[in-house]
Formats: C-alpha cells, structure tokens, sequence
C-alpha cells in the first residue's frame, strides 16, 4: 500500500494502518535517534514518543507522499529535545551503558570515547553535525529535517564540526583519528 492510502487509511481510523505506519518506518525512526543520543537506555522513551507525536498530527502532514522524511524529521527533533532536556537536568550520562561493545574493544571503546565528547555539543550542533557526517544527509536535507533555515544549518553543521573536531585533537583516544584539516 503506497504511504499516501496508508495515510488516509489511518485518519480514517482503520485497523492495523497505525501498526504499519510504525512498522514501516520504526527503523527509520530509530536509526536517527540512535545516531544522534547514541545507545542510550532512553532510546526506547524517546521512539515512543516519536510515533505518539505521529499519530496525533497525522492530519497536519500536507504531502502524504512524503511521510518517511516527515516521520524522520519528528525523530530528529525529539531526539535534539532529549538532548536539551538531558543537558538542562546536568545529569552525567554513564557512557559504557549507551554504546553496545561492538566485537573489536578498541572500536567499541573509540565509539563510547565519541559519544561522549559528543555529549559536549550544544544539541542542535550535534544534530546538523551528525546528519551531515554519519547519515551523509545535504545541507538542505538537513534543513528541511530540523525546521531551520539554510544559513542556520550551515553554521551549526560548522560549529559542530569545529567543536568536536577541537576536543577530539585533545583527547588520547580519540586525537590520532581526527584528520588535521577539516
């Protein structure tokens, strides 16, 4: 069933229709709110509230074609809303709990290295940075997914790289895999 029937199947309220909206794009869901918080325990929170928001403001979404990129975009903002409200409590996040150990230690432990000078970023710079760099999404993608306009993009994508890339340097971990240009 094309997404633009799934939509109106669900304003209608037929059954099952909420069930495939979440089933088609839960991965999609989920892989931006992983790629941006990271392993985090909450992940499981933040996805449900992500196809919450979905399901109440179907009705809102005005090209139902595009449901995917509008489904991505709901978990890309509350992802960025996590991080701000993880941010505001000033709570330290255990950083061995949010990154599965992948097979090899020294990844695994480059990547909870990562993930938590990441955590240093202001959230709407880690949001752009990591669109940009992990997912490979253009400039505007990104625009579009974040509500912001293209001059804003730009400079958060810039600050997030700059500010990752500066305490990356410092890190011992992290500093031999961090190219000197940038």
């Amino acid at each position: 069933m094309p997404d633009e029937e799934l939509v109106r199947s669900q304003l209608r309220g037929e059954l099952g229709a909420a069930e495939e909206i979440c089933r088609r794009y839960g991965r999609d869901a989920e892989r931006m709110v992983i790629r941006i918080c990271g392993f985090t325990p909450e992940r499981h929170d933040i996805l449900q509230e992500v196809f919450l928001r979905i399901l109440a403001r179907l009705h809102t979404l005005r090209e139902p074609s595009a449901l995917r990129s509008w489904v991505v975009s709901i978990a890309v903002r509350c992802a960025r809303e996590h991080l701000r409200q993880r941010r505001r409590r000033l709570r330290l996040v255990d950083s061995k709990s949010d990154v599965p150990a992948p097979a090899d230690p020294e990844a695994s432990a480059l990547l909870r290295r990562a993930y938590s000078l990441l955590d240093r970023l202001h959230p709407d710079d880690r949001v752009a940075f990591l669109l940009r760099t992990v997912e490979g999404l253009t400039l505007q993608e990104i625009a579009d997914t974040t509500g912001s306009s293209l001059a804003t993009t730009k400079r958060r994508v810039r600050r997030g790289a700059e500010h990752f890339r500066k305490i990356a340097r410092r890190d011992l971990l992290l500093s031999h895999h961090v190219p000197e240009d940038g």
